[in-house]
């Protein structure tokens, strides 16, 4: 599993964590970040938590509401079933809760994968959109 798969922390939540702590992985094998040992924490990038979409399943668009550890520019993707990247933007994120505008209008009716990253935080969320 590569670092920018959709399937990190895209699995059951009710079967666990994945022994780092973080949110089961989708499939057979889990995907960890290196450990960063002692650095100060001022380097260490920010967690980052997707809380919403809604409504969801959407049509043209809906608000994606997601919490930031720290300030920071936090990148967005919307990967199609198969893995492909359909949709790209970076948000400047704001410590504490924030929101975006996340449009389908280059996708097609489907099941998509919601991913936002930041440094080595990364959250994803299975999303519907129907036309």
């Amino acid at each position: 599993m590569t670092e920018d798969s959709p399937c990190i922390d895209a699995g059951d939540p009710a079967s666990g964590s994945d022994p780092d702590g973080s949110v089961a992985d989708m499939g057979a094998h889990y995907y960890q970040v290196n450990a960063v040992g002692d650095a100060p924490e001022s380097i260490i990038p920010g967690r980052i938590e997707l809380l919403s979409c809604a409504p969801n399943p959407f049509n043209e668009s809906a608000e994606v509401t997601f919490t930031a550890a720290n300030q920071g520019s936090v990148s967005v993707k919307l990967y199609n079933i198969t893995g492909r990247i359909v949709n790209r933007q970076t948000i400047d994120a704001e410590p504490g809760m924030n929101k975006f505008r996340l449009t389908g209008e280059t996708a097609v009716t489907g099941v998509y994968f919601l991913s936002l990253e930041s440094g080595a935080s990364r959250t994803t969320m299975k999303v519907v959109l129907l036309k």
